[in-house]
């Protein structure tokens, strides 16, 4: 802290450079006034002593006429007894003292180097001279007065007449009253002098608190009150001089101070609104990002927890998910709690609980100390160490999926889970809300995929089994009674004795065998034998044969890997069918002349490729108009009823039509299992 010393006040600076000039000016005065009336007073010594020693000199001429000693010495002490007169001796030419006021001086000798005759006789211009002020050698100052007694035509009777000085009066005048007096008027005028100095001070003391100390404080209060942060601090001055002027241009700057940090105070605070956002949108693209990895619903609960713990930096939570089955909300996850906790969350009912409150309402809800949750026991609640809770609604199309909770441990301030957290924590639950409900759409999904998966299964199942029964009963039924209807026309023809009804029998026989061929091309394309009884390598190259010799198109049909061995029914049922429909679409739409046909085993998998060298076709544009036919669409399915791939590629060179079927999951129980449908 600065202290604030005398010489730093601008009160004291002003008076003292004011008040010093003054004090110098009146000093030199008093001391000038003093000298002139010290010597007006010394003058005024001067010439009574001088007076005085004429009239004593008068006195003194009877008696020294007379030679009348004891008269003389009896002027001298009646003289020297009068006030004032310290001393009165009479020195005759030899400078013995003839007679003087102290008896014991008279015949004394004075000696020019006394310290008393130094005192005139030291100076030159002392000696001319009549009165001189002297140190009597006794602590006094006296008024040496001077005075010659000079030849008289009435002293020459006894006296030589060449003599001119007979002889000298001395008398020593105190200086006691002099000096006393001048003291005491040197003491007035320094008393009405320092009086005058201390009203003149004081009077510039109150001229310079009105005029400039008090607008220079407040001036200096607002500068400090700024400089402390209070921006909006002015000095409030009025006045039209030049401290008017100072504090109006200190008040303009205040006010452009004020509204640049005013300004800067909007944009930090609209710096810190962005950031939150920023923020909250990232936090919210981190569960995003993380609930989406999977649509697997345990996994989604699993990672949200994860993620919404690390974020908010809590300890504990747990999720409670709404099971359309049971009716009833069930605890699916839970992160840093106990055992003992989990059982009793998971088996006691919702209702008491802060969950429950959240479920029905689908508003977020804070408990200060989730020790007063009645669902748990006092030692479980004690024994987990948590503090305040946090429930929020898991919401997904206005409805309440499941509630999120998460808890902070004990010592946790409440107050640092502010309103902010709390919405974002809101928002949370609605990203985990919509990840839950998209889990459990794509599980749905699965459910459904699979049911109609084994529904086609069974369909082409049955299909097939329908297709085989068809085509045994062609070649069993149909074909031996054509083939009997061909013998019993013959025999006709041979036995008849008319021409015309042998031509007719041989007519009807001819359309007998036409319709007995075409009964096993349609038990053929039923349900081929020689996928029954001789496997896929030579149903396909049989079929490649056929299309070959019917259509007039080159079809080239190689097989590696494959001898000797036979594939699972499924498998083989379904690469036939899909090369059967490949050809097909070749004989439709391709416009090819050449076709090739491979079938290769690759290590754990089986491959079929069929090419052509067509014009092509747009891929993604025939799957969407083939939905819901057999085709394209059928032959996907059928690829992965048996977990395989299907991959088409066509351009104006030609289509490549490619399956793969991995065999792991077929390899047991290859006799005898049944072949999916056709």
């Amino acid at each position: 802290m600065r202290l604030n010393l005398p010489g730093h006040n601008l009160r004291v600076k002003v008076m003292v450079g004011t008040l010093l000039p003054l004090l110098v000016i009146l000093a030199c005065s008093s001391y000038l006034q003093y000298q002139r009336h010290r010597s007006e007073m010394l003058q005024e010594l001067q010439q009574s002593a001088a007076d005085a020693a004429k009239i004593i000199e008068s006195s003194l001429s009877r008696a020294m006429m007379t030679n009348d000693r004891l008269e003389i010495q009896r002027a001298i002490a009646r003289i020297g007894a009068q006030r004032g007169v310290e001393r009165l001796f009479l020195l005759n030419k030899e400078g013995k003292i003839a007679v003087s006021t102290v008896p014991q001086d008279a015949g004394k000798k004075l000696d020019i180097k006394d310290p008393t005759c130094q005192a005139c006789h030291a100076d030159e211009r002392a000696i001319q001279a009549a009165a001189l002020v002297i140190d009597d050698g006794a602590g006094h100052r006296v008024l040496r007065n001077v005075h010659s007694i000079v030849s008289r035509r009435q002293c020459q009777s006894c006296h030589p007449s060449d003599e001119t000085t007979y002889g000298v009066l001395i008398m020593d005048l105190s200086m006691d009253g002099i000096d006393r007096q001048l003291r005491e008027e040197g003491e007035s005028t320094a008393l009405w002098s320092f009086g005058a100095l201390a009203l003149l001070a004081l009077t510039i003391n109150l001229f310079m608190r009105g005029l400039v100390v008090r607008p220079v404080e407040r001036l200096i209060h607002a500068v400090r009150a700024i400089g402390q942060g209070d921006l909006s601090r002015r000095t409030g001055l009025k006045s039209h001089d030049e401290m008017g002027e100072l504090a109006q241009a200190f008040d303009l700057m205040a006010e452009g101070l004020e509204g640049k940090a005013t300004l800067e105070r909007e944009v930090h605070d609209r710096s810190l609104a962005l950031q939150a956002e920023r923020d909250k949108l990232a936090t919210l693209n981190t569960i995003a990002a993380t609930v989406s990895r999977s649509l697997h619903l345990e996994e989604v609960m699993e990672s949200a927890l994860d993620i919404v713990l690390e974020l908010l930096g809590l300890r504990a939570g747990w999720i409670f998910l709404h099971d359309p089955d049971a009716g009833r909300f069930r605890l699916v996850t839970a992160r840093g709690v106990s055992e003992s906790f989990m059982r009793e969350e998971a088996v006691r009912p919702l209702e008491g609980c802060i969950s429950r409150v959240v479920q029905e309402t689908g508003v977020g809800a804070i408990m200060d100390d989730i020790g007063r949750c009645p669902r748990l026991s006092p030692e479980v609640a004690r024994a987990e160490g948590l503090g305040y809770h946090v429930c929020i609604p898991l919401m997904a199309k206005g409805q309440v999926l499941g509630v999120l909770n998460v808890a902070a441990p004990l010592g946790d301030e409440r107050r640092s889970f502010t309103e902010d957290r709390l919405q974002l924590l809101t928002a949370i639950g609605q990203q985990v809300g919509m990840a839950v409900e998209n889990a459990r759409l794509y599980e749905e999904l699965q459910r459904k995929e699979a049911l109609r998966g084994q529904l086609i299964e069974q369909l082409w199942t049955v299909q097939e089994e329908e297709r085989r029964r068809i085509a045994r009963e062609l070649h069993d039924q149909t074909s031996q009674s054509l083939t009997s209807l061909l013998v019993g026309l013959k025999m006709l023809a041979e036995s008849s004795q008319s021409q015309g009804v042998a031509e007719q029998a041989a007519q009807l026989r001819a359309i007998a065998a036409q319709t007995l061929e075409g009964v096993h091309d349609l038990a053929v394309q039923l349900r081929p034998s020689d996928l029954d009884d001789m496997g896929l390598v030579a149903a396909t190259e049989h079929m490649a044969e056929t299309f070959a010799g019917g259509l007039g198109i080159a079809v080239h049909f190689h097989a590696l890997g494959m001898e000797g061995q036979r594939l699972p029914a499924a498998v083989e049922t379904t690469i036939y069918r899909i090369v059967q429909e490949a050809l097909t679409n070749v004989v439709k739409h391709a416009g090819a002349v050449n076709v090739d046909i491979l079938l290769e085993h690759r290590g754990d998998r089986v491959v079929a490729l069929v090419e052509d060298d067509g014009h092509g076709f747009d891929v993604e544009g025939a799957l969407g108009r083939d939905r819901g036919r057999l085709g394209l669409f059928g032959m996907q399915e059928r690829a992965a009823l048996v977990g395989g791939t299907l991959t088409i590629e066509s351009s104006e060179n030609g289509t490549t039509v490619v399956v793969e079927i991995p065999l792991g999951q077929h390899n047991e129980g290859t006799e005898g299992t049944p072949e999916l449908g056709g």
